[in-house]
């Protein structure tokens, strides 16, 4: 049997470009505008794992990527309370002010994700840890769940946003309400979960 473990690593490089790809594909736009239209913005949030960075401080570091997992997941919140009452909802109008809560809320999820990929690559650097496997699936891992969010999003809930903002409270027919069942918003609950759990438990143990 061959030795494929020298392929691992150049397999995971590999990996990891076409994730980011993907993640920026799936994005529709979100990176360009924080770019464009709130680059000082961008700055701010983006500058805060990097000044831990140079400090070099690796406890500064994990409190700093810690955070932005809080973020993160606090910032899905108004959106995994949206999406699953938006199916049992009659009212055009409450449907159009919970989508517009929920792209509101998008703001402090992007935080939370800029500083929690940041500051997880500074500490790679800190730790020499960028030889190692586990760390590699990890940025893969929240990469993959990422693109797959974006893109599910795209053709779900900012669709349906659309198609309200277009056309009304009267736009919210049977068609838009097919495209928010609660079955999709708990495959994304679930996938979720399973991503940070899977991260989690590659950043406690970090086997190989």
């Amino acid at each position: 049997m061959p030795d494929v473990g020298p392929l691992v690593m150049p397999a995971l490089y590999v990996l990891t470009a076409v994730l980011v790809v993907a993640v920026i594909w799936a994005g529709d736009g979100v990176f360009p505008y924080y770019l464009t239209v709130r680059p000082l913005y961008t700055v701010v949030v983006l500058g805060i794992p990097l000044v831990a960075w140079a400090l070099q401080n690796p406890q500064l570091l994990v409190f700093v990527h810690i955070s932005g997992a809080f973020i993160f997941v606090g910032g899905h919140a108004a959106s995994a309370l949206v999406a699953f009452q938006l199916p049992g909802e009659t009212d055009g109008a409450r449907a159009q002010a919970l989508l517009e809560l929920s792209s509101r809320s998008l703001d402090w999820l992007h935080i939370g994700l800029a500083v929690l990929i940041l500051s997880g690559i500074a500490a790679g650097f800190v730790g020499h840890w960028w030889d190692r496997p586990w760390i590699w699936l990890s940025l893969d891992l929240l990469l993959a769940i990422s693109a797959y969010m974006y893109a599910g999003n795209r053709s779900t809930y900012s669709s349906a946003r659309n198609r309200l903002v277009e056309g009304g409270a009267a736009a919210w027919d049977a068609e838009v309400q097919g495209m928010v069942d609660r079955r999709q918003a708990m495959l994304f609950l679930v996938t979720g979960m399973a991503a940070l759990a899977a991260i989690a438990v590659l950043m406690i143990f970090k086997p190989g």
